[in-house]
């Protein structure tokens, strides 16, 4: 019997990466290691996914709180409507914006999402989070040059609209414009360098130029600078990539490359101080040495576990094995 592992990603979705006999140790480790790495996301909003559908406390949220719940369970027309509430009680900033958008994507509406934006924009005073929205609209259905208008109209009104700074750096990277994506993409980063989807969108736009020397410089200088927000969010979106190779790796059966992809991300966690990601990571490295048959090496990273964290109580079982 094979048994899918499903493999968190919560900037793209779910993705199904890999399939192992529920007998074979791989089946195992698979298992195992997308549970310990599931607690990196449990730190970020996305955690909410993990609620059921029919959580009793949703009705004690928050307006903003409860349509993005829904929008994340997928529940998609319940989530336009409470995203329309907000925009009609006057909470029409970018984010809502920007949720209410992808729950028309989700419902297969997005031509209805365009007229009421549009509808909208004339009545509002908030014009550049709907200009925002109209050209996220525009970027997801291809207008490419339409959406880099939208774009730019929505930064002229309102500068700090970090959201159109970086959807535009990846309309122009989508034009092989690399380099002024990149500039966009920077801005929204200075605007707000806590937004962990700023720093995917650089690094994608790096690794599709083949210059992903040139971002981990940068990292490597705001690390060395001190600089302790840039290093983190630019750790954290490599540290995503890096993860999803070694996750790749293994399931192709390269598990010597898998360590070393391991061994960079617990390297990248320790620079930032990320232990919620650091452990892990630890932990990984363990189960990867024990299944390639080196029970030392796999202690030592079991043990660096439990020194972080003495409750771990896979690592100690492994130990005690």
């Amino acid at each position: 019997m094979k048994t899918k592992i499903l493999l968190p990603n919560p900037s793209n979705g779910p993705r199904w990466l890999f399939l192992f006999p529920t007998s074979s140790p791989r089946y195992a480790f698979s298992k195992i290691l997308n549970s310990v790495f599931v607690v990196i996301f449990s730190l970020h909003p996305v955690g909410l996914s993990a609620q059921p559908s029919g959580h009793p406390g949703i009705g004690n949220l928050a307006p903003r709180e409860k349509a993005g719940l829904l929008l994340l369970q997928k529940q998609y027309d319940r989530a336009v409507k409470e995203y329309k509430k907000l925009l009609e009680h006057g909470e029409d900033d970018a984010n809502v914006v920007r949720g209410l958008v992808q729950s028309y994507q989700g419902a297969g509406r997005l031509e209805e999402a365009e007229d009421y934006l549009k509808k909208r924009l004339g009545s509002s005073r908030r014009r550049s989070s709907l200009l925002y929205g109209l050209g996220y609209i525009y970027y997801l259905t291809r207008r490419i040059n339409q959406a880099e208008s939208f774009f730019s109209e929505a930064v002229q009104g309102d500068p700090a609209n970090a959201l159109a700074w970086n959807n535009w750096g990846a309309a122009l990277a989508d034009k092989k414009l690399y380099s002024e994506g990149i500039e966009k993409v920077k801005k929204a980063i200075g605007i707000n360098p806590s937004e962990i989807i700023f720093f995917n969108n650089l690094w994608r736009i790096y690794d599709e130029m083949g210059r992903r020397d040139l971002a981990l410089a940068e990292f490597e200088n705001h690390v060395r600078d001190g600089q302790s927000v840039l290093a983190k969010g630019y750790g954290l979106a490599l540290a995503r990539k890096i993860r999803q190779e070694g996750f790749s790796l293994y399931a192709k059966g390269d598990l010597e490359k898998a360590v070393e992809r391991f061994l960079n991300l617990a390297e990248i966690y320790r620079k930032i101080d990320h232990v919620s990601g650091l452990v892990p990571a630890l932990f990984s490295l363990g189960l990867l040495y024990d299944e390639q048959g080196e029970p030392d090496k796999a202690e030592k990273y079991f043990q660096e576990v439990l020194a972080i964290n003495p409750g771990h109580i896979q690592a100690r079982e492994k130990v005690k094995k």
